[in-house]
């Protein structure tokens, strides 16, 4: 598998997709509030088939 990440566009740029532990709340300015610790993704893509795995390492 090959080594990547996923973009993740918003309004102030691109970043790389992140994972927010917990419920999400509402916010009336962003749409969604994360609750917790944001950890930063890493994904894996199969080269024959596309399949793609992603974790959040524990830090």
């Amino acid at each position: 598998m090959k080594a990547g990440y996923l973009l993740d566009r918003g309004s102030h740029g691109r970043f790389v997709a992140a994972w927010p532990e917990g419920e999400p709340r509402r916010s009336f300015w962003r749409g969604l509030k994360p609750s917790g610790k944001l950890n930063e993704t890493r994904t894996w893509r199969r080269a024959g088939c596309g399949y793609l795995e992603s974790h959040a390492p524990v830090s």
